[in-house]
């Protein structure tokens, strides 16, 4: 006689590897979960004491140039008027601006996570996006605007004093290239980079203290 089959039986079993198989699941997905998690608050953590370091030396870097546009100042208004000009001053001006601290961003962590594809794991896409603004964008602008001032400085600034200015000890030996209308050109083109520069570092100042707000209210 045929054995009949159990097909109620057979049901209930298949029910309960259904039901184990999605438990399994959920379970795994739940555990993936918390590690996405638990690796996004680490990396964010990473950041933000990154974006702190940024910013201290964004505000460094704005009052820097704040002193460095005074003498800049003082340069071009005896380009106008040598007669006011005094030889230390003149020296110690053109030192003042021959150079500018270019901004070194802490890039470590941003360059990890989208080396490994962290990034995705910001689960908050306008965060997400608001992180790769800063460090793909204003941070690039920042690097620009310092190339450019730069090679301003180095090709007329730095060129115009060393081979028309004879120096002398701690001072300027003589003065009477002030009065050369190039020198007045490039002090006002390297005031306008100046200028630019703080535009843009001070828009980047925001979106940064933005940016750490944002990650401490997501931690």
């Amino acid at each position: 006689m045929k054995k009949r089959i159990n097909w109620v039986n057979h049901g209930i079993e298949l029910v309960v590897v259904i039901i184990g198989i999605t438990i399994a699941f959920s379970l795994n997905n739940w555990r993936d979960g918390r590690q996405a998690r638990k690796m996004e608050q680490e990396y964010l953590q990473n950041m933000l004491a990154d974006l702190k370091v940024d910013r201290q030396k964004l505000h460094w870097i704005l009052a820097d140039d704040s002193t460095r546009n005074q003498h800049l100042d003082s340069l071009i208004f005896f380009t106008r008027q040598p007669e006011q000009a005094s030889p230390k001053a003149v020296f110690t001006y053109y030192l003042s601006n021959n150079y500018y601290l270019p901004f070194k961003a802490e890039q470590t962590t941003y360059q990890i996570m989208t080396a490994t594809g962290g990034l995705n794991l910001i689960g908050d896409f306008a965060l997400r996006q608001q992180v790769v603004q800063v460090y793909s964008q204003l941070y690039g602008g920042l690097a620009s605007i310092d190339d450019a001032l730069t090679e301003h400085c180095r090709n007329y600034t730095v060129d115009f004093f060393v081979t028309r200015m004879r120096f002398r000890q701690g001072e300027i030996a003589d003065l009477a290239p002030l009065r050369d209308p190039m020198l007045q050109n490039i002090l006002y083109g390297q005031r306008g980079l100046v200028a630019r520069r703080q535009e843009v570092y001070r828009l980047t100042l925001k979106q940064v203290e933005t940016l750490i707000a944002e990650i401490e209210n997501t931690l």
